[in-house]
């Protein structure tokens, strides 16, 4: 098995001042035929999207950071995107992936958006026991076209926005399809374009469990475009705070018309008391009643709806 540390590089210095990013990408596309990348403590400071590939296991120790420069230009948007070609269409692509551990922050006081960790034509991806902090107006995660993904174990720091927009398009997962506009434009570290195919790809078979979202108004997990986004197993995570803000709530959860079978059971959802904004637990847009169920779940605090 390949087994790389990225401080055997002696181009990281994992010390948050100089940028890491041209030498990490060298540690993963040395083990591009698949193995284990290990992150020891330190905060690897991004100037550009680290690309990861199939058969490998991102492994970030507990104080690992994956920091957004804020001195870079442009900015990058992304931490973490997986690769693509412009052939591989449906869930062809990047797959049986594992991404375990450590922290990642887009930079508490860069205001241009930024989605940490992004996938498209992806399969068999897990992301466990990691961080997520700082992300500006869009996504924590963005999963795009893709099947058979495990969010587990990961806590979700609820951004703050200092703009009102017409419609809160945030989510902190979101699930979406793969076309423009959703994957990318992703850069690589050296400025080129991660090409991939825009077939409009829905995701599938997705699970998101034993998370922690400190909500801050907006949902912790939907999307707000197109998509029939299928088979969505959401259980065992805790959601804290409000679901409104600016005088209006998507909810927690809130999924379009054309997305079905989701099931959310066995999930707290922890409401302020006495909220100021209104707060909705789950919508769904589908008319079908059978599109989202709901069971086991448990409901503190003030709702306008569940």
């Amino acid at each position: 098995m390949m087994f790389i540390n990225v401080r055997a590089n002696p181009d990281v210095y994992a010390d948050g001042a100089h940028d890491d990013t041209r030498a990490l990408q060298a540690c993963l596309d040395e083990a591009k035929d698949g193995g284990t990348v290990y992150f020891p403590d330190g905060t690897y400071l991004l100037s550009g999207a680290l690309i990861f590939y199939s058969h490998q296991r991102l492994r970030l120790s507990d104080n690992a950071v994956l920091l957004r420069s804020a001195q870079s230009d442009p900015l990058t948007h992304y931490l973490l995107a997986s690769y693509s070609e412009p052939e591989w269409a449906g869930y062809s692509g990047t797959h049986d992936v594992v991404i375990s551990g450590g922290v990642f922050d887009g930079g508490a006081d860069i205001e241009e958006v930024s989605t940490l960790v992004n996938t498209v034509h992806c399969s068999n991806i897990l992301i466990e026991n990691c961080r997520f902090r700082h992300c500006f107006r869009w996504h924590f995660i963005e999963i795009n076209g893709t099947e058979k993904a495990t969010v587990r174990n990961c806590v979700f720091e609820g951004p703050s926005y200092t703009f009102v927009p017409d419609h809160l398009l945030n989510e902190m997962i979101q699930l979406d399809s793969s076309h423009q506009g959703s994957y990318g434009p992703v850069y690589d570290c050296g400025g080129t374009l991660v090409d991939f195919f825009d077939d409009g790809m829905a995701c599938r078979d997705i699970v998101i469990e034993n998370n922690l979202f400190k909500c801050d108004g907006f949902p912790g997990i939907g999307h707000h475009g197109d998509g029939a986004h299928h088979d969505i197993d959401i259980r065992g995570n805790i959601f804290d705070g409000p679901s409104g803000r600016y005088g209006k709530s998507r909810g927690y959860i809130f999924f379009k018309p054309d997305v079905y079978n989701v099931r959310v059971y066995d999930n707290v959802f922890l409401a302020p008391e006495e909220p100021t904004e209104p707060n909705v637990a789950m919508i769904s847009e589908n008319p079908d009643p059978s599109a989202l169920t709901e069971w086991d779940n448990v409901f503190r605090g003030r709702f306008d709806n569940r």
